[in-house]
């Protein structure tokens, strides 16, 4: 990582004058690391800017590029400002490993907002129990949760939020399937879906939006002033081992530094 001066006023700089600093300190080894203050959409332009047709994820038989991805991310940010998704609000990701999970993430952080990712294999009530902790206004789920009767999602154990929708604090739904972006799957994304391979189900909720209709959006993603010291990026649930699981906030800032 290239060298950044360290300014000392920074609050999660130690003490270089610590005793454990003094005597058994390796002469190789810094005492303090300085990390990029930038938003974590910064910290992928970057990226998006040297490696823009070079493959950034597989997914699926399907190979998405730097640049495909950010157009992805830049629409979907529009779409969600639009849908009146603004900073500060949160919304949940109910989905598994796909390319709209990380599409989302960024779109969603981008416009100053703050995911939060549901784990697809939890119980309803542990979903409502998230979306209540973290106040969830808008949800991105899989279309096979929606529907109580689908084959696929039944046999597969995943959870039906039919019911417990109602209960939340969300006001507004957008589904995807889970190969929805997997072109490369060609023929076998639709056979995949009729024998119960890829789960799949009818979304029957008032307003529910689809989430590629949301990608046709011409991208026109509004400025957001994020502090990236305290500004939250993303919301991620504890094990619950002492009670209730709870929500660790994660600031852009901490997102960044993981990432370098």
């Amino acid at each position: 990582m290239r060298k950044i001066p360290i300014i000392k006023e920074d609050a999660y700089q130690v003490n270089e004058n610590k005793i454990w600093f003094k005597k058994w300190w390796p002469d190789n080894v810094p005492k303090n690391v300085k990390f990029d203050e930038k938003t974590i959409n910064q910290f992928l332009d970057a990226q998006v800017e040297k490696f823009s047709d070079q493959n950034f994820i597989w997914f699926l038989e399907t190979w998405v590029t730097y640049r495909q991805f950010h157009d992805y991310v830049l629409s979907l940010a529009t779409a969600l400002h639009d849908l009146g998704v603004k900073k500060g609000d949160v919304v949940a990701m109910l989905m598994g490993n796909c390319i709209q999970y990380v599409v989302s993430y960024f779109a969603i952080t981008r416009i100053g907002a703050i995911a939060s990712g549901i784990n697809p294999t939890y119980k309803p009530l542990e979903i409502l129990h998230q979306l209540d902790i973290t106040n969830a206004k808008f949800l991105i789920a899989y279309d096979a949760f929606f529907d109580e009767k689908s084959k696929s999602r039944i046999k597969k154990n995943l959870p039906y939020i039919g019911e417990i929708l109602g209960k939340s604090p969300v006001e507004k739904v957008i589904y995807t399937n889970l190969a929805d972006l997997a072109h490369g799957l060609g023929f076998k994304r639709k056979l995949g879906k009729k024998v119960g391979k890829i789960p799949t189900g009818k979304v029957d909720v008032p307003g529910a939006v689809n989430f590629m209709d949301l990608l046709d959006t011409k991208p026109n993603v509004p400025e957001v002033d994020i502090d990236v010291k305290t500004h939250p990026v993303t919301y991620i649930m504890t094990g619950g081992t002492t009670g209730l699981p709870k929500a660790a906030v994660l600031t852009h800032f901490n997102a960044v530094a993981n990432a370098e």
